[in-house]
């Protein structure tokens, strides 16, 4: 990506109309951007790479202005994304760029008269962070879609049906209590000998399997295909609660692990399965929470 080039500024149809607008105050630079998700994860790869690029580009202008004209509060850039995301037709909300552009575990809303982001964040010790990080499995499906698509059936639903509106005020009491389940985890002892920390766990994998049924209750199969719910299945045995995350069908299984699981079984078993998931390959992928 180009910017502040005074042959493009001509492409674009931007006329000089003084001898000081020959020479733009800012070099020519090239932007290189890269994103090590897999395409069609349905993990807001496009909204992070777009926020990324926006900052990427104030900070550039910053550097070489005094002028404060390109500084953009976190609502204000939050909005901008929202506003590529719909340039682009992916049909995205606000969800992915808050989630990549503020860090740590946290509960969002939006304020209702003045539409500010409202953030609470939830501060782990290293010593809960760890114990929280120790207990996550996450397994990629390889299966790709768009969430476009899935998006706009959730949409359809919410505008044509009752049902998907009582589902989506459960979603919000979901989010209530999973954030409530985390602020029991913060503030339990920090010791291994409390069960405190290890309730708290359970209470998140509950709302992480209270979140599951209000997705299928949404969209059916089309959002938990038959070879991948019984993936779920396999695993709830070894988890707390498991759900699919990302927009739609496919993409990435994450889980929190009871006591005693492991990643490694929890995958061999899995790959055992045979036939009835012989069109997915499963890997272990990376995942941490971090403040």
């Amino acid at each position: 990506m180009l910017l502040f080039d005074n042959n493009y500024k001509a492409r674009l149809g931007i006329a000089s109309t003084t001898a000081n607008d020959e020479q733009s105050p800012f070099p020519s630079f090239t932007l290189t951007q890269k994103s090590l998700l897999p395409k069609g994860s349905g993990l807001g790869g496009s909204s992070i790479l777009a926020l990324a690029n926006l900052r990427a580009v104030c900070g550039y202008v910053a550097a070489f202005s005094n002028s404060d004209t390109m500084e953009l509060n976190f609502d204000q850039e939050m909005d901008l994304i929202l506003g590529v995301e719909q340039i682009l037709g992916t049909g995205g909300g606000w969800q992915d760029q808050v989630g990549g552009g503020c860090s740590g575990i946290k509960h969002t809303t939006r304020d209702d008269k003045t539409g500010n982001f409202l953030i609470r964040k939830i501060n782990l010790c290293n010593f809960k962070l760890e114990f929280f990080n120790s207990r996550l499995i996450c397994i990629n499906t390889s299966r790709k879609r768009l969430a476009k698509h899935v998006l706009e059936n959730i949409v359809d639903s919410f505008c044509y049906s009752g049902v998907a509106v009582g589902i989506i005020n459960e979603l919000m009491e979901n989010a209530e209590r999973m954030y409530a389940a985390f602020v029991q985890l913060e503030e339990a002892k920090n010791d291994q000998e409390g069960n405190g920390a290890e309730i708290a766990l359970r209470k998140i994998g509950d709302e992480l399997n209270f979140y599951k049924k209000c997705c299928v209750r949404l969209q059916g199969k089309g959002f938990l295909p038959d070879d991948i719910a019984w993936v779920v299945e396999m695993m709830e045995r070894d988890c707390y609660g498991v759900n699919l995350m990302g927009a739609g069908n496919g993409g990435f299984l994450v889980g929190i692990m009871k006591p005693q699981a492991s990643r490694e079984a929890i995958l061999k078993n899995i790959e055992g399965a045979g036939s009835k998931t012989s069109e997915l390959k499963f890997t272990l992928t990376e995942i941490e929470a971090f403040d």
